[in-house]
C-alpha cells in the first residue's frame, strides 16, 4: 500500500529570514539531519534551539510523540521516531514527519523504512544528483505491506528483540 494512503506526510518551512538558532539549551530543540539516531533520536551537545522569540513562527512545523521523521536532501534516507525528549521540537526542512493514521504503527512503519526493501523503496523516488532528494510525491509512493495491527506489533517486537 502507498504511504499516501496511511500516513500524513508534513514539512516545516525555514527559519524566518535573518535568524538564526541558538547554541543556548532552551525550549526549543530543532533536529537537523545530522543529529539524527537510529531509532530514537536523543538530545546531544550538538543540537541547536529555536529562540523563543521565533519559536511561534514556526510553532505549525514541530513534531511530535510517535511521528517518524524521514531525511528527504542530501542524506536522504535516514530514519528516526520522536520520543518524549523531543516532543515539540522543531524540525529541519530537510526532513518530513509521517505522521500513521490509526491502522499503522509508528515503530512498525520505522522498521520498514530502515529494512533493505524499504530502502529500496526510499532509493526508487530519489531524484537529483548534485543535490539529491526525494520530493513529497515519490514519499507517497513508497510501498509498505499493511498488516493488521496485532501483526505489526508482532513484526515489532521481533525488530526490538534482534536490534536490542
Amino acid at each position: 500500500m502507498g504511504l499516501k494512503n496511511i500516513v500524513q506526510i508534513k514539512s516545516r518551512k525555514r527559519m524566518p529570514k535573518g535568524t538564526f538558532l541558538s547554541n543556548l539549551k532552551i525550549s526549543h530543540p530543532y533536529i537537523k539531519v545530522k543529529d539524527m539516531q537510529e531509532f530514537k533520536t536523543k538530545i546531544n551537545d550538538s543540537f541547536e534551539y529555536v529562540p523563543d522569540d521565533i519559536f511561534p513562527k514556526i510553532s505549525k512545523y514541530i513534531v511530535n510523540i510517535g511521528d517518524v521523521i524521514l531525511s528527504i536532501v542530501g542524506t536522504i534516507g535516514n530514519v528516526s521516531i520522536i520520543d518524549e525528549t523531543l516532543n515539540n521540537a522543531s524540525l529541519t526542512e530537510n526532513c518530513v514527519k509521517l505522521i500513521p493514521n490509526d491502522n499503522l504503527l509508528s515503530e512498525y512503519l520505522y522498521y520498514f523504512l530502515i529494512s533493505s526493501r524499504g530502502k529500496a523503496e526510499i532509493e526508487k523516488g530519489i531524484i537529483g544528483s548534485t543535490q539529491p532528494k526525494l520530493p513529497f510525491y515519490n514519499i507517497e509512493q513508497i510501498n509498505i505491506p499493511l498488516f493488521n495491527k496485532e501483526s505489526q506489533q508482532n513484526i515489532v517486537d521481533i525488530q526490538r528483540s534482534i536490534i536490542c
